[in-house]
């Protein structure tokens, strides 16, 4: 599949999970929701194993399971996080748009900073106008 409709498809997903935390939150103590995202996406990741019988070739190293780890960490972080912004009453526009841009900018510099990735004028002036397009959605 295309690499740009994998992409579009993640950002959906994630418009969907961001809504989904919005709509739950109020109705669900943070931690329990919290685990109640995390052993469902478990189950989904199980299935889709199962769905595409990787032919027991799972290429598993120290390094990846580390950084496994340390996603899963932050994520959970993430999650409880949001779980309380949006019992707060922030919008999911504003949500989403503090959550994404905000992940473009601090991917940026640990990309920058961690895997020594170079960073263009040109990608500068994108992470500017996300900052600034962060700004427009989430000024009231």
């Amino acid at each position: 599949m295309n690499k740009i409709i994998l992409a579009l498809t993640s950002a959906l997903a994630y418009a969907f999970y961001n809504a989904s935390m919005k709509g739950a939150s109020g109705h669900i103590n943070h931690f329990v929701g919290a685990v109640v995202l995390q052993m469902t996406a478990v189950l989904v990741g199980g299935l889709a194993i199962l769905y595409t019988k990787p032919e027991l070739n799972m290429d598993i190293q120290s390094k990846g399971l580390l950084y496994s780890i340390a996603a899963g960490i932050c994520v959970g972080i993430a999650e409880i996080s949001m779980f309380v912004v949006f019992s707060k009453g922030l919008s999911v526009s504003a949500g989403t748009a503090i959550v994404t841009g905000g992940t473009v900018l601090f991917g940026a510099i640990i990309g920058a900073s961690f895997f020594k990735e170079a960073v263009s004028y040109q990608q500068l002036i994108g992470i500017l106008f996300v900052i600034f397009g962060i700004f427009l959605l989430t000024e009231q």
